[in-house]
Order: C-alpha cells, then structure tokens, then sequence
C-alpha cells in the first residue's frame, strides 16, 4: 500500500491518507481509517464512453397535480418532468449517446414508449415530441415498466462500450405487490421520487440493489427536478472509466483489512 498521502503513477492515481503518519512501537490501534482515493488523469481530449439510457416515468394520475398552499394545480408535476426531460435530451445530444422512453401507470403506456434513438438533433426532436404528448391517467405499478427498461437494453444488438443506465421517477406508491425481487440487477437504476407521497422503500431498493443513486423531490422543492435530472445526465454522459479494479493489501504482518466503506466524491 503507498504511503500517507503517496501517489502511485498509473492511468488512474491512487492516493492514500491516515490521520497519523505513524505509530509508535509500543502502542497499537484497534481500528486504523485509511482513506483511498482515486482520481482520474487530467487529459486535453475527453473520450467519453457512450451510454444508453432508458427513462422511466410515472404517467398515473397524482402526476397531473400537485398542492401547494393546499390547493391542486392540474398537471405541474408531469408538466415539471417534461421539463427536466429536455435537460437529458440536450445532455445526451453531440455524440452517438441514445435514450429511451417508458411511460406508465398501473401498466406501460406502450403507445408512448420510444425505442433506444440516437440523440442526433432529428432523434432529440422526436423523443422529445413524445415525452410532450404524455398524459396523465391510472394507477401505479412498477414491474412492467421496469421490465419494459431492462428488455430494451437487453435486446441491444451492438453494445461495445456502451454503458447503460435506467433513470426512474414516480410520485407514488405501487398497489400491485411490488417486491425487491422484481428488481432488474443488470443495470444501475438512478431513481427520483417525486413529492412526500412517493414509495421511498421501493425507489430506495432498487437504487441500493444495482449500485445506481435515490433522490427525494419534495412538494416544495418540484422546481428542482430538471436541476437533479441535469446533473444526473451530465454525470451518466461524462463518464471515462467504468469497470476498474483496485486491489488492496497490507505488507506488515498482523495488520489485516476488517472493513472496507465506499462513496463518491461529491455526494
């Protein structure tokens, strides 16, 4: 392991650093932090992996209002969504990056789902189009949509260093026996839930289960949807290394790893 504050020149820089530089010989440590981070090169010319991104979005009828100041406004939260959704569209756009749309209620509006298109200006202008005409109306289930997402990257044909991602949001609770094994666990699923109403356990499950991210949107905060979603995209879209391994060791004897605790920087 390189020592405190050590970096070990590689594609990737490794770095770690511990509260002391030392211990002494007669003294001992029964747990001894020892942060590791790791940083991408700086590099004049940003290759950016591809990535496929299918969305997820709740059509059903509580997305058609919102309270505020304890009245309903007809149509804020989807109209909201909409909104935020051109923040992705244009985020995925100037490179061969795709999306994918899936509406739903307590079933998948198949006439609003879109196949994974290239976000060349014509396909933005398409999805876009369909994302605009959703409606809102119905229940909430989760299973089908999610399906739905995962068979569509499934059934990729050329999937050469492409990423793939599901981003879903919902404002509601699932009435149709939703369980932590529907959970498709082959892509990272970032999800949204939207208002106080929301099911935080499910959006929180299938976040933990796939290593992908839960944000919370309060009433109050509705207007922070296309911020969230903006910088979500950006992140998805801005990728350069995926996949990595870091192996770890100790080289003294009677020093052994217990733990190992990770987050990203930033969150």
């Amino acid at each position: 392991m390189a020592t405190d504050g050590q970096v070990i020149p590689s594609a990737m820089q490794l770095s770690t650093f511990t509260k002391v530089t030392s211990i002494p010989k007669e003294e001992s440590y029964k747990d001894f932090p020892v942060a590791v981070r790791v940083k991408a090169p700086e590099m004049t010319f940003h290759e950016h992996a591809l990535v496929d991104i299918v969305a997820v979005i709740d059509v059903s009828g509580t997305m058609g209002w919102n309270y505020v100041n304890g009245s309903a406004v007809p149509n804020h939260r989807l109209e909201l969504v909409k909104e935020a959704m051109k923040k992705v569209i244009e985020n995925l756009g100037g490179a061969q990056n795709r999306l994918a749309v899936v509406p739903f209620s307590d079933k998948v509006i198949e006439a609003g789902v879109t196949p994974l298109t290239e976000m060349t200006k014509e396909g933005q202008q398409r999805v876009q189009k369909t994302v605009d005409g959703l409606k809102p109306g119905g229940g909430t289930a989760f299973r089908a949509p999610l399906q739905k997402a995962a068979q569509i990257l499934d059934d990729r044909k050329a999937v050469e260093d492409r990423l793939a991602f599901i981003i879903f949001l919902s404002d509601g609770k699932d009435t149709y026996g939703f369980s932590k094994e529907d959970i498709p666990r082959a892509y990272q699923i970032h999800t949204f839930g939207i208002s106080e109403d929301h099911s935080a356990e499910a959006l929180q499950n299938m976040a933990t289960v796939t290593s992908g991210s839960y944000t919370t949107i309060t009433n109050n905060d509705l207007d922070k949807i296309t911020e969230k979603m903006d910088q979500l995209s950006d992140k998805l879209s801005s990728i350069v290394a995926v996949d990595m391994s870091i192996y770890l060791k100790s080289l003294n004897p009677g020093v052994s790893l217990l733990r190992i605790e990770s987050c990203m920087h930033g969150r």
